[in-house]
């Protein structure tokens, strides 16, 4: 306990310290930073999952507020935006970005919100860590501007050896899969919520000349996160589903079938995190008005299509020994949730008006979504009718 105690304040102390150097003046800190390497944050970011799998009771007991925060100051300084007093983007690591992300995610999010093939400890224990982390109102209102900052800055591969062994396990998709956990949780809280709406609001008024455009950076990398997991996902279906042409072995199917599980999964947390977004009008007229609508009407008419256009056609599963169940895939499920989006942005005209200019609408595509829609009862009938 004395050692587990005393290694819990020196971590403590480390994320102290950090915070410390991204407070002095901008060129101050860069010059600090550059003589820090990133295992430093590695050892820091490893040595807290391990106790957080280990003795997380013991950790919930901690002042971790302060911790947390220190975090969320290291996510701000991977964003251009965000940077201390206008110093621009003081952390450059996507890799660095990623592991606070991961830490995070650990800390804040419950085991029953978490991954199903998740490695972590669960029970009562982690869920008492994640309510004493977010049992701080500062925690839940500093967090959501650094997370939806991380979401694009992980696309930045400044700073990053792609040859390095770390890199290996480096995915922007999987730490926007983190994030989305973490966006979600705060928004089950009244305030969590409202920081994140808030940032709506900070963007579009007179001082949001920097927020906005980190705004739509942010809503432009969710669609495409949605798009590109659901697509990469799909091309596994079909080529399992045609697994001999393809020459593929059985230890490659299965291979293929985690991987498509992983990246449905994704798919379906991004399109969660959208749907909470535009649940609130102010997110539903940041979609169908500003920048983001012609990357929402993209979005749309891709994803339809591929789930009810020609190419579903090599979706079918019948006469093979594979199930949907085999992939994670759940077709009605990905269909219902971006029909609520759309029918949430449907009342801004801009973006209908985009959508209907959109080259590669196919109306009978879209017709024929809406009868899967009516006829499997996936939404209910005023849902149906307004589609």
């Amino acid at each position: 306990p004395s050692l587990l105690q005393g290694a819990i304040l020196f971590m403590r102390l480390q994320a102290a310290w950090l915070d410390g150097l991204l407070k002095r003046p901008p060129a101050e800190a860069r010059a600090a930073l550059e003589a820090v390497p990133e295992w430093v944050v590695h050892d820091l970011c490893y040595f807290v999952d391990v106790v957080i799998m280990m003795y997380p009771e013991d950790l919930a007991l901690q002042p971790l507020t302060p911790f947390v925060l220190a975090l969320a100051g290291v996510l701000r300084a991977g964003s251009a935006a965000l940077g201390q007093g206008g110093g621009g983007r003081l952390i450059r690591s996507p890799l660095v970005l990623a592991k606070v992300v991961k830490l995070l995610h650990d800390l804040v999010v419950p085991p029953n919100k978490r991954r199903k093939e998740s490695s972590w400890g669960g029970g009562n224990a982690t869920a008492r860590l994640s309510e004493s982390v977010l049992g701080h109102e500062q925690v839940r209102t500093a967090l959501p501007l650094p997370l939806i900052g991380v979401y694009a800055a992980v696309s930045a591969v400044e700073g990053l050896d792609a040859d390095a062994v770390e890199a290996e396990g480096f995915n922007k998709y999987g730490t926007r899969d983190d994030t989305n956990a973490l966006l979600l949780q705060l928004w089950q809280i009244a305030d969590g919520r409202a920081a994140i709406c808030a940032i709506v609001d900070e963007a579009e008024g007179e001082g949001g000349a920097k927020l906005a455009p980190l705004l739509v950076a942010f809503g432009e990398a969710i669609l495409d996160t949605v798009n590109y997991n659901l697509e990469e996902a799909l091309k596994r279906v079909r080529e399992v589903n045609n697994a001999q042409d393809f020459g593929l072995e059985e230890a490659e199917i299965q291979h293929y079938k985690g991987y498509a599980r992983h990246l449905f999964e994704t798919t379906y947390s991004t399109l969660e995190l959208l749907g909470a977004l535009t649940s609130d009008a102010r997110f539903a007229k940041f979609f169908s008005v500003g920048d983001v609508r012609r990357r929402l009407a993209s979005c749309v008419v891709t994803f339809v299509d591929m789930l009810c256009g020609k190419r579903a056609l090599d979706l079918k599963l019948k006469g093979t020994a594979h199930t949907a169940d085999d992939f994670g895939f759940e077709p009605k499920r990905l269909l219902a949730d971006m029909v609520r989006v759309l029918l949430r942005c449907a009342p801004y005209r801009p973006f209908v008006s985009t959508l209907a200019d959109h080259p590669d609408l196919e109306i009978p595509t879209l017709r024929k979504a809406a009868a899967i829609v009516s006829r499997e009862g996936i939404l209910p009938p005023q849902s149906v009718d307004e589609l």
